[in-house]
């Protein structure tokens, strides 16, 4: 309990006992469990002291490992069952909406602004987001296919657009409005000592000799951030076992 931050209470150790939980999310007074090969939690908390699950749903195909709870839905990143989308009715779990295809594959799911971005990949093995409008959880308002390999994780940025950190070196940002992304920068190998360069996307209008001063003005150790957020004017990158900030 942490109506008094200073002063933490233990409530219950024992009523999540058996259950694999990976992610939770709040909807009133319930919580939401992503409970893995279980599918979806739901608990009781409006008496903290008694705890109770009273709801699970396991999905069809597919676990949960993610979940987000926006506009009163849930949505819950499920492997091969793709992104489904539940309300709680009667202090019951309903499934609503897949609104991004049996074919998808969902890897996570956040939220970023006034939306819900999903990371996934296609039929086709494509990496793939997906942007959704909560106040119509049964479709997909944009959906961007990357020639990039899978994003690790997502930034939010002031303009409400999202930003993917990508596993090979690169960064790019998705203008949801324009339904366009593009690079924000790419890293090199400098040497076989393992120092990344970061260099602007576009270098086409660039001599080699241009190209060479940028590669050994710009170093960064960014390589495949893990984890990311922002704390004011502050980038804080989790690769590995180390804290980049």
């Amino acid at each position: 309990n942490l109506r008094e931050p200073g002063r933490p209470e233990e409530i219950d150790i024992g009523v999540a006992l058996g259950k694999s939980i990976y992610d939770v999310a709040r909807l009133g007074r319930y919580a939401v469990a992503a409970l893995n090969w279980e599918g979806l939690g739901l608990m009781d908390l409006e008496n903290p002291k008694k705890a109770r699950w009273v709801s699970e749903l396991k999905l069809e195909d597919g676990f949960v490992e993610h979940v987000v709870v926006s506009g009163g839905h849930i949505f819950a990143a499920g492997a091969s069952d793709g992104l489904v989308v539940m309300d709680v009715v009667d202090g019951k779990l309903v499934q609503v909406a897949k609104p991004a295809g049996k074919g998808f594959n969902a890897s996570a799911v956040q939220q970023m602004g006034d939306r819900v971005w999903v990371l996934g990949s296609n039929d086709d093995d494509k990496p793939e987001i997906l942007v959704i409008d909560p106040k119509s959880p049964e479709q997909v308002q944009h959906r961007f296919t990357t020639k990039l390999s899978m994003p690790k994780c997502l930034l939010p940025v002031k303009d409400g657009s999202g930003i993917g950190f990508f596993t090979h070196y690169s960064c790019a940002q998705y203008d949801p409005a324009a339904q366009r992304a593009g690079l924000i920068f790419q890293q090199y190998v400098q040497d076989e000592g393992g120092a990344y360069v970061e260099m602007p996307a576009d270098t086409s209008g660039l001599s080699e000799a241009q190209q060479e001063k940028l590669r050994s003005g710009r170093t960064t150790c960014m390589e495949t951030a893990s984890h990311l957020a922002r704390r004011g004017p502050f980038l804080y990158a989790a690769q590995g076992e180390a804290l980049t900030i």
